[in-house]
């Protein structure tokens, strides 16, 4: 039987949802043992457990972070050019310019050659590694993140295990490879121009700093009569921008590729 990813939906979702977390950080608060818990070896093998505070560092800051993430803005590119985030902080790292919001959750990890910013919130169930440590763990490995402009086999298994709403870059010699989380719940947007490579989490953000004009096609698309109805999203990965992309899941964007390799399973 073939069905939609959407066929488990119902009116009740929400309150069942909430009402897991809801007793789950009640158990926590009294040092009670957790209901729900799974780790990839308990689902393949059929059977739940029960997760107790003892199991893992910093249960707290992984509840509150992954739960209540904060949505940062943030651009990304090579060349500065006109911005509307005027107040935002700025660094440069490796060649490039990360601009964002003073409240975003913003961590880096920074080498001679290479860099890797994590922007969002993540955490590492498997191991209990938060951002920073994550970010480092990236560059505690001497091998090349990057082959040939793709990531490494070994960076992708690693960033499977990882959970959350997050941006990742990846810079290495110049080069830059992006992804988001693994269902794209953190969005980012994407323009390349020759050998510049510009990101942003929002298209409208990333059109005034790159000068794009709105895409007339897509603008019928968001006129016309259906756009309105339910949530509205345009189909596949296009923004209402011209030479703006929207990221999706299980792909990322290679500046020497100058496309977005699919994440294999």
């Amino acid at each position: 039987m073939i069905t939609p990813h959407v066929s488990g939906t119902t009116p009740h979702y929400l309150k069942r949802a909430l009402n897991v977390f809801l007793d789950n950080y009640a158990a926590f608060s009294k040092g009670n043992a957790w209901s729900r818990w799974l780790t990839k070896r308990r689902v393949i093998n059929g059977q739940g457990s029960k997760m107790t505070m003892n199991h893992v560092s910093n249960v707290n800051d992984m509840l509150l972070r992954v739960v209540l993430p904060y949505i940062p803005v943030m651009p990304m590119y090579q060349h500065l050019y006109g911005m509307s985030l005027k107040r935002g902080q700025q660094k440069e790292i490796n060649g490039y310019i990360l601009r964002y919001h003073p409240q975003a959750s913003v961590f880096s990890s920074v080498h001679q050659t290479g860099a890797v910013v994590l922007v969002g919130n993540a955490v590492n169930p498997f191991t209990g590694e938060l951002e920073q440590n994550i970010v480092d763990h990236f560059l505690a490995n001497e091998v090349g993140k990057l082959e040939d402009g793709r990531l490494r086999t070994e960076l992708i298994d690693y960033v499977d295990q990882l959970t959350g709403r997050f941006r990742l870059m990846f810079i290495e010699n110049g080069a830059v490879c992006a992804l988001c989380d693994a269902t794209a719940l953190a969005s980012l947007y994407f323009f390349q121009q020759d050998d510049s490579i510009y990101l942003s989490s929002h298209s409208q953000l990333l059109a005034e700093t790159v000068g794009s004009e709105r895409d007339s096609e897509v603008q019928e698309i968001i006129d016309s009569g259906f756009y309105s109805v339910g949530r509205k999203h345009l189909p596949g990965y296009k923004s209402p921008f011209k030479g703006i992309e929207l990221l999706g899941a299980n792909v990322y964007i290679s500046s020497l590729l100058k496309k977005s390799p699919n994440i294999p399973a």
